[in-house]
């Protein structure tokens, strides 16, 4: 595959949307705010190749505003991989 077979990539563009950034009339995902609107921190092990082989999360959970703590296998669990949006060679 060559980088010609992909419309984007490799390609310069102009974004449509610098404008309304650049003049401050832009909205970004930070500014939404819904009723009951719930946030996520995702904490990752500092040693890369770690096996963790326990998580003691009750420091966490003490913590004013934390409504749950979810391991990798849980989280995992609960969701479907991503996607990638790009058709990219391997």
């Amino acid at each position: 595959m060559s980088a010609t077979e992909f419309r984007y990539i490799s390609r310069k563009r102009r974004p449509k949307e610098d404008r309304r950034f650049i003049t401050g009339a832009g909205r970004y995902i930070a500014d939404i705010v819904q009723p009951g609107m719930k946030h996520v921190a995702l904490v990752t092990s500092p040693h890369p190749c770690a096996r963790i082989v326990s998580i003691d999360a009750s420091a966490a959970l003490a913590k004013a505003g934390v409504l749950a703590v979810l391991a990798g296998d849980e989280l995992a669990a609960a969701t479907l991989p991503l996607m990638v949006g790009v058709d990219t060679p391997r």
